[in-house]
């Protein structure tokens, strides 16, 4: 069995440079040189593969594969026009119900060959220990992909999320909770809002073990085992209406969690004319 750990500050902050990387240019990936977020503990090669919208990178990292999940880079239309459409799923476990939000499971599923031929062509076939992460959508991205990975015969050996969105129902979260408690970690941060989307209200509900910043890294945290805790980030439930808190969202462990910190452009700034971010809607839902 593997061994469950404690969260470290130290690993989260290395787990948080690996998620923001994501974000960062295919070339810089593949090559390693994306700047700070390319720790040097990171073993070559690096494959990057392509989805429908974001793009994830599959590595060696302390003699594992890792798996890290790119964000959205349109921060306040990932707020203002999240759907809230379910798609069911037949994972085992998961009884009656075991929906997941349609976005982000599309998502995963652009992702999910690309990803496990890779692991298997950096040496971390079926049957390996890998680690996961990711940050915003692709935190949420990154939920499903354990649980496919897992019943595809993957060990998830240790996992962080930072800044992630409600990612299932009540469902989800429990099977989520019985594979993954106490190799997994949901970073919060203050009043980032993005953890408050999709509403509970349309039967979306957060999982893991919440370790919550309600400021600075050096100030400490809190952890919370209930998924939805008001002594966590449950504390700022109305925060979605504050757009200004967006920037919550952009560090995580003190590390840019964004496309801001890549060493040369950024996928955000590759795909647009003008060098700006796009605005445009986030294309998550139909």
């Amino acid at each position: 069995a593997l061994a469950n750990k404690g969260f470290s500050q130290d690993r989260a902050i290395m787990f948080a440079k690996l998620a923001g990387a994501a974000y960062c240019s295919p070339e810089s990936l593949e090559a390693w040189s994306c700047g700070e977020k390319c720790i040097p503990q990171v073993s070559k090669p690096v494959k990057v593969c392509a989805g429908e919208t974001t793009q994830a990178f599959v590595t060696t990292w302390e003699h594992h594969g890792l798996v890290s999940f790119e964000g959205t880079k349109t921060y306040m239309s990932m707020v203002q026009d999240l759907r809230t459409y379910k798609s069911a799923t037949n994972w085992p476990l998961c009884g009656d119900s075991c929906s997941v939000h349609d976005g982000f499971l599309t998502e995963w599923q652009s992702l999910k060959s690309c990803v496990e031929d890779s692991l298997t062509a950096i040496g971390s076939p079926k049957g390996s220990e890998i680690r996961v992460t990711g940050h915003s959508l692709g935190g949420a991205v990154s939920s499903l992909a354990m649980v496919e990975l897992h019943y595809d015969g993957w060990h998830i050996k240790e996992a962080m999320s930072f800044g992630m969105p409600r990612a299932g129902d009540t469902g989800f979260s429990q099977v989520f909770t019985r594979l993954f408690s106490g190799r997994y970690f949901r970073v919060t941060h203050h009043m980032d809002p993005i953890p408050h989307v999709p509403p509970e209200e349309f039967d979306f509900l957060h999982f893991g073990r919440e370790v919550f910043y309600d400021g600075d890294v050096s100030l400490g945290h809190k952890e919370c085992d209930d998924a939805e805790d008001e002594l966590c980030a449950g504390q700022y439930w109305n925060v979605v209406s504050d757009l200004a808190y967006v920037s919550d969202h952009l560090d995580y462990m003190g590390q840019a969690t964004g496309s801001t910190g890549c060493v040369g452009l950024s996928r955000a700034l590759n795909r647009s004319s003008t060098h700006e971010p796009s605005t445009a809607p986030l294309p998550l839902v139909t």
